[in-house]
């Protein structure tokens, strides 16, 4: 797909919402090194991880090569609790285990975009840190090559539109978007790109209509420039200062990442 056609069709508002989450799962399976392929524990996982359901409903929802598995039984029992309901002709209902929610992935294709949403607003309720279990996921499953350019460009276009429009209405499609973008991050050294995240991150911030979690999230990776000491008055240095200034605090959070990553380890 050509970048200019996906801006073109992006352009329109009414758009963004709907196709971006669609752009994003093909851009995730297609530039990074995941190999594309049906789950039957991921489709189990996502749709458990929408709400308590009630066996005969779970089966309902899941696909039938989901539910007819020889191994449908076992997994729901490893995977789930039974909470009992005290009340005669309502039946008990399967909750997902804390160490399977965490397991939840957003970017996982074979899901309907319908059950993903539902089920990323259960699991933003259940998990205050949200984003980074999900971003920790998605490096480990979604890693990116270093040499890809062609994704830090699509994702800084897709960044740039919703800068541009009235996003609030797009916070999940915002929130993925972040994440793979925190991820490229890691690995960029690309100074335009940098300057350019910068940019469209502070115009995002300034429109202090998300929460607190998710501006929290995008501070620990890109804070805002004006509000940075060492940078000092933007009005008073030059385009050259400001981006040199910018690419020396993303150098240091990536540093600070990758030591505390390789410290967790």
């Amino acid at each position: 797909i050509k970048q200019s056609c996906i801006s073109d069709y992006l352009s329109i508002q009414d758009q963004i919402g709907p196709v971006f989450e669609q752009f994003m799962l093909i851009f995730v399976n297609c530039c990074t090194y995941s190999v594309p392929k049906f789950s039957i524990e991921q489709n189990l996982i996502n749709t458990l991880c929408t709400e308590a359901l009630t066996k005969s409903s779970l089966v309902k929802i899941l696909p039938e090569i989901v539910s007819d598995d020889p191994h449908f039984k076992e997994r729901i029992k490893t995977m789930t609790t039974l909470n009992s309901i005290q009340t005669i002709g309502v039946d008990s209902k399967l909750e997902i285990k804390n160490q399977f929610l965490n397991q939840f992935d957003p970017f996982y294709w074979g899901f309907s975009m319908n059950l993903r949403l539902k089920s990323w607003d259960n699991f933003k309720s259940k998990k205050r840190d949200y984003l980074e279990i999900i971003f920790e996921l998605f490096l480990k499953k979604y890693p990116f090559p270093t040499e890809s350019c062609k994704a830090t460009d699509f994702l800084l276009d897709m960044l740039s539109q919703f800068a541009s429009s009235n996003i609030s209405d797009y916070e999940y499609s915002l929130e993925l978007l972040l994440i793979a973008l925190k991820a490229i991050m890691n690995i960029t050294s690309d100074s335009e790109a940098l300057v350019k995240i910068s940019d469209c991150v502070s115009k995002i911030q300034s429109k202090k209509n998300f929460s607190d979690i998710m501006m929290s999230f995008i501070s620990s990776f890109c804070p805002p420039v004006s509000n940075q000491a060492p940078y000092g008055s933007i009005h008073n240095t030059t385009a050259k200062d400001k981006k040199s200034k910018i690419i020396a605090s993303f150098k240091r959070q990536r540093n600070t990442f990758q030591h505390e990553s390789e410290t967790s380890l």
